[in-house]
């Protein structure tokens, strides 16, 4: 991984914010819905919802409810076949 991508992803080009709902776009399968718990540095860590799932109430921590939390770099929450989409979800 160059320097420059990771400094390009601490930047948060997609404006990635926590409690949002965001949906794997690999054409691949069928994509799996994340919702973003913290933000450390170039990365956002996630863990997997259901579809459909509302966002979390203030102080609720499912984090580990779905396996083992994600650890995403900030430029790949883009539309597009190695992407993301933002599916729902407020900034909390």
């Amino acid at each position: 991984m160059s320097r420059d991508r990771i400094a390009y992803a601490a930047t948060n080009p997609h404006d990635v914010q926590v409690g949002q709902i965001w949906e794997d776009t690999d054409p691949r399968g069928y994509g799996p819905h994340i919702q973003v718990y913290a933000l450390n540095g170039a990365y956002a860590e996630c863990y997997q919802v259901s579809r459909g799932t509302s966002q979390l109430a203030a102080g609720e921590d499912k984090r580990y409810r779905n396996g083992k939390p994600r650890r995403i770099r900030l430029d790949r929450f883009k539309p597009g076949s190695t992407g993301y989409k933002l599916v729902g979800g407020e900034a909390q």
